[in-house]
């Protein structure tokens, strides 16, 4: 996890996200901010394996999205890419502009729909959001070290209450799904890790 943290904060601290922002403010040319900031997100984004997406808006054009995706995926191919982005405007953008208000220089991780994404707000030099640097994360990736947990046979990964990763390799669990499964008042073998 803290690779995907460093990771978030190099759109926020490396300048080239902010200047094709103020220049595009100046002259208007969104040729250029989007050749410079789909560039950046490229380079820096798209060949980890711990994200699904990473996508980067302007607070006050939050309906243009300049992203990248992993195509090294299983099942990450361009069309499904894409409707990575797609999905995140039409069911998580309202949540996560919500949450931009309180979220200073703070990361969150915020799930929706079953995605799990982690948000950070690019500031500017006098601290004020301009924007902001949403990362589709990839469970199986981010929380594989549970693997070489010594004896567990089984975990689970939960996001407050919400199901995030199971010992299935990388399948999403359903909470009525692990409710049925174990009877809430027993103590099971399993790892459950709360983040």
């Amino acid at each position: 996890m803290e690779e995907i943290l460093t990771a978030s904060k190099a759109a926020s601290y490396n300048p080239i996200i902010k200047e094709s922002y103020q220049l595009y403010k100046k002259n208007g040319r969104r040729a250029e901010i989007y050749n410079d900031v789909s560039q950046f997100v490229n380079q820096q984004y798209k060949y980890d394996r711990h994200l699904l997406c990473a996508m980067v808006f302007f607070l006050d054009e939050p309906e243009n999205i300049f992203y990248t995706y992993n195509t090294y995926l299983e099942n990450n191919s361009k069309t499904s890419g894409y409707s990575r982005v797609v999905e995140f405007q039409n069911n998580s953008i309202a949540d996560v502009l919500e949450l931009s208000a309180g979220l200073d220089t703070r990361e969150a991780l915020i799930t929706n729909n079953g995605h799990l994404y982690m948000v950070r707000n690019l500031v500017g030099s006098d601290f004020q959001p301009y924007g902001m640097i949403v990362i589709e994360l990839s469970p199986q990736f981010v929380f594989e070290s549970l693997t070489s947990v010594w004896g567990a046979m089984e975990y689970e990964v939960f996001l407050d209450d919400t199901p995030l990763l199971d010992s299935s390799f990388g399948e999403k669990t359903d909470l009525d799904r692990i409710r049925a499964a174990v009877d809430p008042g027993v103590t099971s073998s399993s790892t459950k890790v709360r983040v």
